[in-house]
């Protein structure tokens, strides 16, 4: 996994040694000192290159998991991001395959099962998307993620009072999700309730009020 962030502090200790040093060799002879300063100034030519290449790395979050992937074929977590990034891209037939892939590598992480779940929804298959945000459940229980994904498949199904109950579930969890909200009041106005409708419809728009900059 991607973790250049941890060599940091481990990597005081070898550099102060190496500027000691040089530092050190640099005082023992005048003849030294500017062979010592051109090779720091290579040195520091070297790495500055070395870390221009590692940057590219970061270009964006979809060249990041993709670089992670190719690197670490094992990175189960960066299968699933990386499908993330392709079902907000509308790629969701890549983004299916990604989350597959997640889940070979790692059959019980809740969150690639639901993901799976949202995208195999929006191809139409409420009863795939069921299967997969139930067994989320099993592994994490209260994952309102899970919840809402299982509500908006028993919305497709035309199961209204299940899809009530997940989106509650939901809320339970994380009273602050607009989108639970929101689908809550549709929810609620298919089943005829047009008062808590608004209601949660009023909800959902002030969480994205406090959400603007």
């Amino acid at each position: 996994f991607v973790a250049d962030h941890y060599q940091y502090l481990a990597s005081i200790g070898p550099i102060a040694l190496a500027s000691a040093g040089l530092v050190t060799l640099s005082r023992s002879s005048r003849t030294l000192q500017w062979p010592v300063v051109a090779g720091c100034f290579a040195i520091l030519g070297f790495l500055s290159v070395l870390t221009w290449r590692q940057s590219a790395t970061y270009h964006d979050l979809e060249t990041l998991w993709r670089t992670t992937i190719a690197t670490n074929p094992g990175c189960w977590m960066a299968y699933n991001n990386l499908g993330v990034i392709q079902f907000e891209n509308g790629n969701v037939e890549d983004a299916i395959g990604k989350y597959q892939q997640s889940l070979g590598l790692h059959p019980d992480y809740p969150e690639a099962h639901y993901n799976l779940g949202s995208a195999l929804l929006q191809k139409g298959d409420a009863d795939e998307a069921i299967r997969h945000c139930e067994e989320a459940l099993k592994i994490q229980p209260n994952e309102p993620d899970a919840h809402i994904v299982l509500g908006n498949a028993f919305m497709a199904k035309q199961e209204v009072d299940r899809a009530i109950a997940h989106y509650l579930q939901a809320l339970q969890v994380r009273p602050d999700d607009s989108n639970a909200h929101y689908n809550l009041g549709t929810a609620l106005k298919q089943k005829g309730d047009a008062e808590r409708a608004a209601q949660e419809y009023e909800k959902a728009l002030e969480l994205e009020r406090d959400r603007q900059p």
